[in-house]
């Protein structure tokens, strides 16, 4: 009997065929519905390949990107992970999500005492009036770049430096908030006040200058006189603030501990390594006994 090999041949390749896309087919069911085994470390790692491989990305790959810090800086060649990928990320224990991810907690106030106190005081002048108070602004939200100023590395520098400002105070327009004005809080002078933080105020008000952005600077205190400080937004700020009835001096701002929730007072002791200084105490003394520095 005579065997034709070449029909022996086609017929051995076309079964192998069949096996590879059945395996493809598989594979592919099993990374869309996460039934995968975990991947080895650097499984995933997207390498340089032969030009049919390199670049090749779809949703249904089991490739993820960090969602974690890493010391060993990685490169993908592949887009970033879309939202879709991350149940597969979780999926497949890759070691970037776990409790050292996201060392974070809430703060006790968004505000300190010392901003919290101008922020009552700004907020007293302000209510019922056609302007709308924020706290702590990137500067980067105030300004942009020109859009015909050098090249893109230049635009990206410049904008590099917005990002890294940060204003205390600023009263935007009620209706459209746009920007009327800024209030930077001011320390009194201190002679060892360092470079670094003197070039920094010097270069948010130059560049708001430049914006016609108008800003004035109120000294910290422990409280305000709303007369005078209404006096000075519409002298700065060219606010048009009219008359209405508020107290004449600003409340302080009321601390509360951050153990108990009760009231806290202010103590600056007489004697002792810690005279002169100035502390929040717990009312609740000695039952609760946080102290906070002022």
């Amino acid at each position: 009997m005579n065997i034709d090999i070449s029909l022996i041949a086609l017929i051995i390749l076309s079964f192998l065929l069949i096996l590879v896309l059945a395996y493809a087919y598989h594979q592919r069911q099993q990374a869309r519905f996460g039934v995968i085994e975990q991947p080895k470390q650097g499984a995933y790692k997207n390498k340089k390949s032969s030009w049919w491989y390199r670049n090749l990305y779809t949703t249904d790959l089991p490739d993820v990107a960090i969602y974690g810090e890493s010391d060993k800086k990685q490169t993908f060649e592949h887009p970033a992970v879309i939202t879709s990928e991350y149940p597969i990320a979780q999926q497949l224990h890759t070691g970037h999500l776990n409790e050292n991810s996201y060392p974070y907690q809430a703060k006790a106030s968004l505000l300190s005492t010392t901003e919290s106190t101008l922020f009552l005081a700004l907020h007293q002048i302000l209510q019922n009036q056609p302007y709308i108070l924020l706290a702590k602004v990137h500067l980067a939200e105030v300004l942009e770049t020109l859009a015909d100023v050098g090249d893109i590395k230049t635009r990206r520098t410049a904008l590099e430096r917005l990002r890294q400002k940060r204003l205390d105070f600023v009263i935007c327009h009620q209706q459209s908030f746009a920007v009327c004005g800024v209030v930077a809080i001011e320390e009194p002078f201190d002679a060892n006040k360092p470079l670094s933080t003197q070039l920094h105020d010097k270069f948010v008000d130059i560049a708001l200058e430049t914006a016609k952005i108008p800003m004035m600077h109120v000294i910290v205190s422990e409280t305000y006189d709303l007369t005078s400080l209404k006096q000075q937004l519409m002298d700065n700020l060219q606010l048009n603030l009219f008359t209405t009835s508020q107290p004449t001096t600003a409340t302080p701002a009321t601390k509360t501990c951050p153990q108990c929730g009760e009231p806290m007072k202010r103590v600056s002791p007489k004697t002792g390594q810690h005279a002169g200084k100035t502390f929040f105490m717990c009312s609740q003394y000695p039952a609760c006994k946080t102290v906070v520095h002022a």
